[in-house]
């Protein structure tokens, strides 16, 4: 795996949660409205209590904290791994970058460069990311 990938794949989760939590959303307005139309006693399998419906949508947060929790190790390891770089700029370049999720513009915004310069520090620190040797392999 590429230092690029490596790091990109916080942005790739964080998406993935977010998009999880927004369909949890739409499955809770759903599920609230059409949970009201099927509460009546009912005996037959094929009919879904409101308490099977209300643990599917548990089940289905309880995957959304997962991932989630998954995001914050990942973050958690690759700050650490930034920590370990000896140029305090191009620690800053990966933080702002990957873990903050700030466009190259508003890097460049914040360390007070031009966009081209931010590029070049980038590209300098994922040869030094590239370095410590910490990606794993896959």
């Amino acid at each position: 795996m590429e230092v690029k990938e490596y790091l990109q794949q916080l942005f790739w989760m964080e998406d993935e949660v977010k998009d999880l939590i927004n369909e949890r959303i739409l499955l809770n307005s759903n599920t609230l409205r059409v949970s009201k139309l099927k509460d009546v006693n009912v005996q037959s399998s094929q009919v879904r209590t409101v308490e099977d419906t209300y643990l599917s949508l548990i089940d289905f947060s309880i995957k959304i904290q997962q991932k989630s929790d998954e995001l914050l190790n990942l973050k958690i390891q690759i700050s650490s791994q930034i920590d370990e770089m000896h140029t305090p700029e191009y620690r800053r370049v990966l933080r702002y970058r990957y873990l903050m999720g700030f466009s190259w513009k508003k890097v460049a915004e914040m360390m007070g460069y031009d966009e081209r310069h931010i590029y070049r520090i980038h590209g300098n620190a994922l040869q030094e990311f590239k370095s410590l040797g910490v990606i794993p392999c896959q």
